[in-house]
């Protein structure tokens, strides 16, 4: 992969920080919650992603992509966002 300049990772990861902001609590569709902690590069893709953690265990952080955030999924026979700002 290609080693974007860090002015160019600064705007992705400012672009997606406006839509997923850090410290911002979410609840995901089977009902945790979480907060955001930062949002992240990983280094070999440059894919944007998000670093959070359970608010009942802020000690266990998980990173999942922003796609993946914002996506819409089915949840009994509903289409439902897989993450949501409470």
């Amino acid at each position: 992969m290609e080693k974007l300049p860090y002015d160019q990772l600064r705007n992705m990861l400012a672009a997606a920080q406006a839509k997923i902001a850090v410290g911002s609590k979410w609840r995901h569709y089977k009902g945790h919650e979480y907060v955001v902690s930062r949002i992240v590069l990983i280094e070999a893709t440059n894919e944007l992603s998000v670093l959070y953690s359970d608010v009942m265990y802020p000690d266990v952080a998980f990173v999942r992509p922003v796609k993946d955030w914002l996506v819409m999924v089915s949840w009994d026979g509903q289409s439902v966002a897989r993450f949501e700002q409470v």
